[in-house]
């Protein structure tokens, strides 16, 4: 005679299979086709990843050794597939830019498509606010092309 228990057991185990499936790994393509590791063909580069507790993390590199220029949060919710965009980062690291720790700064993206992109870092000849600005508020306010911001963009390829 056949125990019960196993049958129950079997179509529990059944149920966490189907229900387990349709959970996403943080690696997932949810993540993003701007997620990754980038460079220029001068070495420079910025990766964009979601494997820390805080959620997604920038960091800017002065170069192929990876040598960071400043690193931190991403805050907002901006869509990693769009063309163009922009990533409001809480500085972590301030890095060989010096950039204000806990302030807010602001990358802009354009022309993703595929491996290539074209980015640029919230910076102003002469500006006052070239580290970070006190809030989200602010910087979003601040950093815009209008302003005078993002006068040079770098082309990165996804590596």
């Amino acid at each position: 005679m056949k125990h019960p228990c196993i049958r129950l057991m079997v179509a529990a185990l059944a149920a966490c299979l189907v229900l387990l499936s349709g959970c996403e790994l943080a690696t997932s393509s949810t993540d993003g086709v701007l997620t990754g590791y980038w460079t220029s063909i001068y070495g420079d580069g910025f990766e964009l990843s979601s494997n820390t507790l805080e959620g997604f993390r920038y960091v800017q590199y002065n170069d192929a050794d990876r040598s960071v220029s400043f690193a931190g949060t991403v805050v907002n919710n901006p869509d990693y597939f769009a063309r163009s965009g922009y990533l409001v980062i809480r500085i972590s690291d301030p890095g060989s830019f010096y950039k204000t720790e806990g302030a807010y700064y602001v990358i802009h993206w354009k022309n993703l498509s595929g491996s290539l992109v074209s980015a640029s870092s919230a910076y102003k000849v002469g500006g006052a606010h070239n580290n970070g600005m006190p809030t989200i508020a602010d910087a979003l306010a601040e950093y815009t092309v209008e302003n005078g911001y993002y006068g040079y963009y770098g082309e990165y390829e996804k590596q």
